[in-house]
């Protein structure tokens, strides 16, 4: 006989603070906050003597990173710091996390948005939204300033034609999880639903090292005891080796570098924050990029 409790509604570790549970039990995000600590710490000491920088952190779900900032480097509070979230289930833990402090939030959608911005954040936002919002990014940047792009991407999977099919690329469009490199394929595929075999090779080599990425992740959460960003995890698995799962498809970072260059935007540095001990682990890119 077997005998369990009704389950409530809340999915497991709703009650956590999912963010501080990720920072303990990830293989790379609390490596990835260190390092934009420190370039925050750089670009602020540069810009010293300067007007206050207004900051802005994209999708900061509860606000875990844009505190941490304020927090431990005290210089960040002579500028205005802007903390982002539209998702009204995430909007009360932002709100919550943020009550003491003086940053502020806006709630509304970020094209919505049309004060200049000298810093924009987008730490783990890339790989669930849509490139519009860099788009539109490009528009409010002042002259000097930066994006700061922080991501868990795919590991590298691409062969080499896979590569020069990237680089080469004219245009990258994502339909319905393959990687088009033209307005061309796009078209081919919107009309008679054509996909190129390379795109469709590029997609099943994404998911298998995928899953071997996952696996390590949550072998890593089990060992440090963190099950519930074990199940977190778990489910965003499901959801990413999904092609068509669009909120949850996280790509080669080869792919990402191309998409930015499209988009208008000079490549200034690239970090690594953690070292895998092989490079089909290294998943955590933290990017600067000034708009050209």
């Amino acid at each position: 006989m077997s005998v369990f409790q009704q389950q409530s509604s809340s999915p497991p570790g709703s009650q956590v603070d999912v963010a501080a549970e990720m920072r303990r039990g990830h293989v790379g995000i609390e490596d990835t906050d260190r390092t934009l600590l420190g370039l925050f710490r750089e670009h602020l000491a540069r810009r010293a003597g300067d007007a206050p920088l207004r900051i802005f952190d994209i999708c900061s779900g509860s606000g875990f990173f844009i505190r941490r900032l304020s927090r431990e480097l005290p210089e960040a509070g002579a500028h205005e710091l802007w903390a982002h979230e539209d998702d009204p289930d995430v909007l009360p833990l932002l709100q919550a996390r943020l009550r003491d402090s003086q940053i502020r939030i806006h709630a509304g959608s970020f094209g919505d948005w049309h004060q200049p911005i000298d810093v924009l954040l987008t730490w783990g936002s890339f790989h669930h939204m849509p490139r519009s919002y860099l788009a539109h990014a490009r528009t409010l940047l002042r002259p000097g300033g930066l994006i700061l792009l922080a991501d868990e991407f795919c590991p590298e999977h691409l062969s080499p034609s896979m590569v020069e099919r990237v680089r080469s690329a004219t245009a990258i469009h994502i339909a319905n999880g393959y990687v088009l490199t033209s307005d061309a394929e796009l078209a081919a595929y919107t009309q008679p639903g054509a996909l190129p075999a390379l795109a469709v090779e590029m997609e099943r080599a994404r998911q298998q090292v995928l899953w071997k990425w996952y696996r390590h992740v949550v072998d890593v959460m089990m060992e440090r005891e963190c099950l519930n960003a074990a199940l977190y995890e778990l489910r965003t698995t499901r959801d990413d080796l999904d092609t068509a799962f669009g909120s949850e498809h996280k790509l080669s970072p080869t792919i990402g570098e191309r998409e930015l260059a499209l988009l208008g935007f000079d490549l200034v540095s690239r970090h690594v924050p953690v070292r895998e001990a092989t490079p089909a682990r290294d998943s955590f890119f933290v990017y600067v990029y000034r708009a050209k």
